[in-house]
């Protein structure tokens, strides 16, 4: 212990003041936590006293008025224990024995010499730090006895050896079911009370504990509750100069705290268990029989949502489901919990204003089971389910939820693999390691590989290089943000045969997990056969490449000679054979320009953008010579078209009623059908478009009318061209003599003409531009007995 100068207060009473004096001086000297104050009478001494704290008394016995003796009775009345020495110049035995009976502190004889205030400083040492530690000891034992009063655990204190109880609480006896008595009769009889199995293991204990080591164990007690009680025990040594004086420590019940913990290992018995059933009614079952056995629930249900109503799916004890009836989702502590999703401890059911209770119970816990229903205990008593109780339940509730859950889940997933199986398209699933973790039966057939084989093999078992960079591409892509929630791209199978497989694969990313790519799921399609058509086509390309160019070249150089000949003889001659030899050149020229048409039209690549639709029709109409006609354009809509093919389209529709109608060289009736050019050079479009004698040249209310120009020789026009909407694209329609009947079916075919001078293939590209559009054509008759060609499928968009 620190020591303080001064800490240590004595009063030393001597009637000669001189030595009184000199006293305090050599005793400050001997110690220095010594502060000696002096009196020189009992009467002064005892105002001291009063007035002020000492820790010791020093006191001569020869004193007027009052002597030693008398002054020591005095103390002991008003100051109980003060230390007190008789310190006096004549002593003898009976002055000592008296002074002891009088309850003096200790006697001394006053001597010759300093040696002597050594003696006393030391006496006075003795007894302060005595008296200190008795006080520090009372302190820490009320202390102790305060505590162990108010706490259920067990404090005690022994010997070393075990022979004497030196402290035990009150709560002793509940614990161990033993009386404290028998106890401080039998300081050993504790182990009377210890499960015979675990007696061993406490002696062992009390042993270490004696021999200097700290003791930390656990073990049962209680025969009268069947040695049901567990208690943990600490045990630590008290030691005194490097010995075991005292033996010290605590025992607390943790009897609750160990059932918890075997309620925990039995419930994870459980929790293992119910994933493992094929039935809701399995699991339900199931866990109100650990709720009953493992948790000691008296009755305990459980409620499944099922067609707007809870109704009991699984009971403990003798009642069955049937007994009870099913309760709506707004009835009762059941109901109450469904809605709110949350855990109901109701102490007192008939106090509880949602609460309808049945017969005898009491108290009740309802534990939401999801989505699924409704887990309910009931008891006999009032409060009978505790905090701990809660807990417990809660955990298996959580257990038997999530395997209804994956129950749940499991059937969604046996659907769904009923269905991808069925597909007649490869489908498989992968990891984020790029690992395949699933592939139907047509996936299988597909690569020729077992399902087992497949299974845990990354992508490059199954696809060429280039094909896994291109997935891990679109993989890339996907996670970015940027692209779709899927994407299509061109992969290549290695079959188990060594065949490539030309394939198309529909991949989309699986649901991410905090962000984390978790794998991904494709969609196979084989397209070897779309391959080869897309070769086949690419060479009937090249072919029709070279079809042109013999066309165009080595066919047309001959006739420009024949041609550039001819209009010289025509020049020196004037001859009707000349004449006829050139409506032949002419006619001639005109089915190379078809030709050309239609290689163009094989080899022309469709870009459709939103195109009006009054623009693409002015375009053509200023392309044909429409020399007599009018143009009438009922619509002010959008059509998504390739703008060259679509212009093209209209140019052939509106030359064929033109050539055909009344302002062409053929009266006859049903001429309607292919006359003239699919299409003109173009010095011929130029002069169609600068000679025509019609223009557009007003636009009102949705309608272009093109005019008669003001010449007194071409009179009033006789033929309407009408361009109008329909409900799902447009139509072209003239009032000229119309088609007939027998043509048709016909008309759209190449080299289908209904006149010798016709080529047969305008109307053949016509159908071959709506064809690359997705657009359907067909022929009919227009209001004004003519021809009515209808476009449908177009999709024409809002202006």
């Amino acid at each position: 212990m620190e020591r303080v100068p001064g800490s240590v207060r004595v009063l030393h009473v001597d009637d000669d003041p001189d030595f009184v004096d000199m006293a305090a001086t050599f005793l400050e000297r001997e110690d220095d936590d010594f502060a000696v104050e002096t009196a020189t009478c009992a009467e002064a001494a005892l105002d001291r006293l009063g007035a002020d704290r000492f820790d010791c008394i020093v006191s001569d016995h020869d004193m007027p008025e009052r002597n030693g003796l008398e002054f020591l009775e005095a103390v002991r009345a008003d100051h109980g224990d003060l230390p007190f020495i008789l310190f006096t110049g004549k002593g003898s035995e009976e002055l000592a024995s008296e002074a002891i009976s009088a309850g003096v502190s200790d006697y001394l004889q006053k001597g010759r010499g300093t040696e002597q205030y050594a003696i006393l400083a030391n006496r006075i040492r003795n007894l302060v730090d005595q008296r200190r530690a008795e006080r520090a000891a009372d302190r820490t034992e009320t202390l102790l006895s305060e505590l162990a009063a108010n706490s259920d655990d067990v404090f005690w204190s022994y010997t070393a050896d075990w022979s004497e109880l030196l402290f035990i609480s009150d709560s002793y006896a509940a614990i161990w079911g033993q009386s404290v008595e028998r106890l401080r009769a039998d300081p050993t009889a504790f182990i009377e009370a210890t499960h015979p199995a675990d007696r061993d293991r406490a002696l062992a204990a009390m042993e270490r504990v004696s021999a200097g080591e700290t003791i930390d164990l656990e073990f049962r007690v209680n025969p009268d509750e069947s040695y049901g009680r567990w208690v943990w025990v600490r045990g630590t040594p008290i030691l005194e100069d490097g010995e075991v004086v005292r033996l010290a420590g605590f025992a607390r019940d943790v009897t609750e705290r160990r059932r918890r913990e075997q309620a925990l290992e039995e419930l994870h018995t459980v929790a293992a268990e119910l994933p493992e059933l094929d039935s809701r009614e399995a699991i339900c079952q199931r866990t109100v029989e650990a709720a009953s056995n493992i948790l000691a629930f008296d009755l305990c249900i459980i409620n499944l949502a099922t067609d707007g109503v809870l109704a009991p799916m699984a009971t403990s004890g003798d009642l069955s489901p049937e007994d009870i009836r099913p309760m709506s989702f707004d009835e009762a502590l059941a109901g109450l919990t469904y809605r709110t999703g949350e855990t109901q401890l109701v102490d007192d059911l008939e106090a509880h204003r949602e609460a309808n209770p049945q017969g005898a119970f009491r108290s009740g816990l309802s534990i939401p089971l999801g989505d699924h229903g409704v887990f309910q205990a009931t008891n006999g008593a009032l409060a009978a389910f505790d905090d701990t109780d809660r807990d417990l339940a809660e955990l298996l509730v959580a257990h038997a939820t999530r395997a209804l859950d994956q129950l749940a889940h499991e059937g969604e997933l046996e659907r769904y693999e009923t269905i991808v199986g069925a597909l007649g398209d490869p489908v498989y699933t992968t990891d984020e390691e790029g690992r395949y973790t699933y592939v139907n039966d047509a996936f299988v057939e597909l690569t020729g590989h077992d399902r087992e084989e497949i299974l845990g093999e990354e992508a490059p078992f199954l696809l060429t290089e280039a094909s896994v960079e291109r997935a891990l591409d679109c993989i890339r892509e996907l996670l970015s943000g940027d692209a779709r929630h899927q994407q299509t791209y061109d992969i290549t199978v290695e079959t188990a045969d060594g065949e490539r497989v030309s394939c198309e694969d529909n991949l989309a990313l699986l649901p991410l997990e905090d962000g984390e790519y978790r794998g991904a799921a494709g969609v196979v399609r084989d397209v070897t056969d779309r391959v080869e058509r897309e070769r086949e086509l690419e060479r009937q390309n090249d072919r029709l490449e070279e079809f042109t160019s013999v066309v165009s070249h080595d066919l047309r150089n001959p006739l420009n000679v024949a041609q550039g000949r001819l209009d010289r003889a025509r020049q020196a001659f004037d001859s009707a054979e000349l004449d006829a030899a050139n409506d032949a050149l002419d006619r001639m020229d005109e089915l190379v320009e078809d030709l050309l048409a239609l290689a163009r039209q094989g080899t022309a690549a469709t870009a459709p953008e939103p195109v009006p639709l009054v623009d693409a029709v002015e375009t053509a109409w200023r392309h044909v010579e429409t020399t007599g006609a009018t143009l009438a354009v009922e619509t002010d809509a959008v059509v998504l078209a390739d703008r060259s093919r679509l212009t093209e389209f209209l140019e052939n529709l509106i030359r064929n009623a033109v050539e055909h109608g009344p302002t062409g060289d053929q009266p006859a009736a049903g001429d309607a059908v292919e006359h003239g050019s699919t299409g003109l050079d173009p010095e011929a479009r130029q002069g169609a478009a600068e000679h025509g004698s019609t223009s557009p040249t007003a636009r009102q209310d949705g309608v272009v009318a093109d005019r008669m120009a003001d010449d007194p020789t071409t009179g009033s026009a006789a033929l309407t061209v009408t361009v109008g909407d329909l409900a799902d694209g447009f139509y072209v329609a003239d009032d000229g003599a119309g088609v007939p009947d027998d043509a048709a079916d016909r008309v759209f075919e190449a080299g289908f003409s209904t006149e010798d001078e016709g080529t047969g293939f305008g109307l053949n590209i016509v159908s071959n531009i709506a064809e690359a559009h997705g657009w359907t054509v067909d022929v009919t008759e227009s209001a004004g007995g003519g021809a009515r060609f209808e476009v449908t499928g177009a999709g024409l968009l809002a202006d």
